[in-house]
Formats: structure tokens, sequence, C-alpha cells
């Protein structure tokens, strides 16, 4: 994942922006901490710097990015970020959609997981 420059926020502190592949997203509210590679159907864990919760992040006009969280999740949390190929409801291009969940400090940094095609498929961390 590759920082490019970041804008500015209402209070003037820098919003990330990253590019997942060749896709830039603003994170918004959800600072990603370290650099990471999100590949389709694999996972990587990042950390939080402030407290998310069911976030969303638009990507550029071909894809979104979507992240979700199922409870609050903590900037002092470990979460797992799980990508998956999907297709809009437009029909024009895929994208990708991350899932956060909590993991536990004793899981591996990454893994890599099954399936990369099914768009209705769920990994769980």
């Amino acid at each position: 994942m590759t920082r490019v420059p970041a804008s500015r926020t209402s209070d003037g502190s820098p919003t990330p922006i990253y590019n997942v592949g060749n896709k830039a997203f603003n994170s918004g509210s959800l600072r990603i901490e370290a650099p990471i590679h999100i590949t389709i159907g694999g996972s990587a864990r990042v950390i939080l710097t402030e407290d998310a919760y069911g976030a969303e992040v638009i990507a550029s006009e071909n894809s979104r990015v979507l992240v979700r969280t199922k409870a609050t999740v903590t900037a002092s949390d470990h979460v797992q970020v799980v990508a998956e190929q999907w297709q809009r409801i437009t029909g024009i291009g895929s994208g990708i959609q991350i899932f956060l969940s909590k993991t536990t400090r004793a899981t591996s940094t990454s893994m890599i997981l099954p399936g990369s095609g099914d768009s209705t498929r769920r990994h769980s961390a």
C-alpha cells in the first residue's frame, strides 16, 4: 500500500490517502498506521489510530472501498483487514471490500485466506 499526498480535514490536520493496488482511497476517520498490502482473498493486520465504527470510505470512480466493523474498534485493538472482490451494482468495474474484525495480539501479522473470485463469500478473521 503506497501513501499518496494527503488532504486536510476540517480542523486542518492531514487526512491520509492510500492506494489499494491502483485504487486510491481517502481513509477519513479511519487512519492506517503502517503500510500494508491488501490482496484479493488475503488479509493483513493494521492498528487503528483512533476509534472507528462502521466507517465507510469511497475509492476512485470505478470502485468503492467499504470498511465495516461489527463492534467498536479502538486504537489499542489489533484488527484484521480482509479484502475480497465484489461487483458494483451498476456492473461497472470491480472493487475491493474490506472488513475489519478484532484479533488477538497472539495472531500472526498476516495470513492468506482462500477464495479470490466469489464475491458472495465472507471471510472471518
